[in-house]
């Protein structure tokens, strides 16, 4: 879904930047890459099967926050480990990914950016304990919000309800 350009002005890129597609449009939908097949299996024919996996892309990560070495925290801490991003400078329309490490006591991480006082943010899926991942589209946006820098945190919550957060600086081209 994306943010409607209504949002009181230059407010429009906290919605953009966390209201983002969780896929991309049509036109740059990737294909659905095909199962790898087991090396062990036989097709009909009676061949042996490939024992090459098929190719799955990647993100790759070209910024990476690593929290500073701390001694071990009691199990039910929430801690940030490591925040993984495509970029750290986007030029909109554009994709972005995001990867999470936490602790196993996280069960959420929420994204948000605020202007003034209108605050945005999105949830970053949880794929297994610890790790949190975020693939989307950041729509287009008006130039009025473009060659700024705004700060995203990143909130991860423990079932207690205690919570850690992550700052990271935004730029949009």
């Amino acid at each position: 879904m994306i943010a409607p350009a209504a949002i009181l002005g230059g407010a429009v890129v906290a919605a953009s930047l966390l209201v983002a597609q969780a896929s991309p449009p049509a036109s740059q939908a990737p294909s659905t890459p095909p199962s790898p097949v087991p090396a062990s299996a036989t097709p009909a024919s009676g061949a042996p099967a490939s024992a090459t996996p098929a190719a799955v892309a990647t993100p790759v990560y070209t910024f990476v926050y690593r929290a500073s070495p701390q001694p071990v925290p009691p199990p039910d801490v929430p801690v940030i480990a490591e925040i993984d991003l495509s970029a750290t400078a986007l030029t909109p329309p554009a994709p972005l990914h995001v990867r999470v490490l936490t602790s196993a006591a996280v069960v959420s991480v929420y994204a948000q950016t605020s202007l003034a006082f209108l605050t945005r943010g999105i949830p970053i899926p949880k794929a297994q304990s610890g790790l949190f991942l975020f693939d989307g589209y950041i729509p287009d946006v008006p130039s009025i919000v473009r060659n700024h820098t705004f700060n995203v945190t990143f909130i991860a919550t423990a079932a207690n309800g205690t919570s850690a957060n992550v700052s990271i600086p935004l730029r949009l081209n």
